[in-house]
């Protein structure tokens, strides 16, 4: 309170209106994340009398996403060593959500939305009639399942994948929800 922000390494007019994230090192050695949040005070006519100044002490947070990036890293190399890929439809919002090794077994590009109609292009023909009945079976029958088929990548190379996965259903009993994951068996 009442400290000038000079004394923190802040400069008020580049900071005016923005959260900056910054590191302190106190004396003892250890670090301290803070955001810092500036905000104008107003005179009656609009001009800025002074600046008010919010610092929050954000060390936890910081903390707690390096670990989750930590994870993140060593999920993906899992991944990437089994060549298992997990995946996420959620049926109602109609967000999906692929890892990074489901693309690279699928040969898709990372970046891309794996629609349902395009995945189900990739099903090998012989193949799609079975898939799509089982998942029609296993949503109504509320199980989990198992199963292999193969996949036909852009460049024309056939792969033989082994999913399993499970509905999530509403109070309703509603399927609202489908998580699971993909193994490159070929």
């Amino acid at each position: 309170t009442g400290r000038n922000v000079s004394s923190l390494g802040l400069d008020a007019h580049a900071a005016l209106g923005q959260d900056l994230l910054r590191q302190f090192v106190r004396s003892d050695g250890s670090v301290v994340w803070t955001r810092v949040s500036s905000a104008p005070v107003l005179s009656d006519n609009g001009a800025i009398e002074q600046l008010t100044w919010l610092v929050e002490d954000v060390t936890a947070q910081k903390r707690y996403e390096a670990e989750l990036s930590a994870q993140k890293e060593q999920l993906d190399d899992a991944q990437r060593m089994a060549r298992i890929g997990s995946f996420e439809y959620d049926l109602v919002t109609r967000p999906r959500v692929w890892s990074d090794e489901l693309y690279r077994i699928w040969g898709m590009e990372i970046a891309s939305e794996p629609d349902p109609r395009i995945v189900d292009e990739h099903i090998h023909p012989e193949d799609l009639d079975r898939v799509i009945a089982t998942r029609r079976a296993v949503q109504e029958m509320k199980q989990p399942y198992a199963g292999d088929h193969r996949i036909v990548l852009p460049g024309g190379e056939v792969r033989i994948v082994h999913g399993r996965g499970r509905f999530v259903f509403d109070e309703n009993g509603r399927a609202i929800k489908v998580i699971g994951v993909m193994q490159d068996v070929t």
